[in-house]
């Protein structure tokens, strides 16, 4: 398969820039509270993003891919904001 975009040096140090700043942040505990999903809301909740896998790219393809169909997208690094709360609020989970 053929990329269609072409990508420049510019372009790919901002993304590799933008990679290491996501993943030297530290999340605060208070980011753990997701609120629950509304009535007829879908929620699809992503767990994912490791030392082989960039989140931030990962995070950005996905609302790329499923951002135009309506569904509350929930991403977490982390599995320990993965509560069995927030699961069961989840329509679909994708590890």
């Amino acid at each position: 398969m053929t990329n269609k975009i072409l990508t420049t040096r510019r372009t790919a140090l901002k993304a590799g820039l933008t990679a290491i700043a996501a993943t030297t942040v530290e999340i605060p505990e208070s980011h753990a509270d997701i609120r629950p999903k509304a009535p007829g809301e879908t929620m699809v909740l992503f767990l994912g993003g490791d030392m082989w896998h960039n989140p931030v790219v990962q995070e950005w393809q996905t609302r790329k891919i499923l951002g135009k169909t309506g569904w509350r997208l929930v991403f977490s690094r982390q599995d320990r904001f993965v509560t069995p709360e927030v699961m069961k609020n989840a329509d679909l989970m994708i590890i």
